[in-house]
């Protein structure tokens, strides 16, 4: 970080219901002593309530400690229906904007964000 233009770093702190990355705390630590501005990120595992989830990031992840927004990592449906994913994932965002006081960002793929709009749209036109 001294010798690079690089000036945030995003870390991955927490997944599913109780994974902590084993690395987390001293990179945080390490990122914070080289100057960089720091965010931590939570891997969203849907088939995983998203209260044992919310639960998991909120007590490894210290709001104080977090320069950036909070992000949540989206990669996978599980074996959950698209309505149950969607559902469950909206409410953990609202629930993590709430506790950290900032919109959380979402991180995800070209092709799984392709499949959310597809379901998203045809929902849509069936409601028509």
């Amino acid at each position: 970080a001294e010798s690079s233009q690089i000036s945030y770093v995003y870390l991955k702190a927490t997944e599913g219901e109780s994974l902590l990355d084993k690395t987390y705390l001293r990179n945080l630590e390490e990122a914070k002593k080289a100057g960089l501005s720091v965010g931590s990120y939570h891997f969203y595992s849907p088939n995983i309530s998203w209260e044992k989830q919310f639960k998991n990031l909120t007590r490894n992840v210290v709001k104080n400690k977090q320069d950036l927004v909070p992000m949540i990592d989206i990669e996978v449906r599980g074996n959950v229906s698209h309505t149950k994913f969607l559902q469950d994932l909206k409410t953990f965002v609202a629930k993590v904007e709430e506790f950290y006081g900032r919109k959380p960002l979402l991180y995800t793929y070209q092709n799984f964000l392709k499949d959310m709009m597809s379901y998203i749209r045809q929902k849509r036109l069936k409601r028509v």
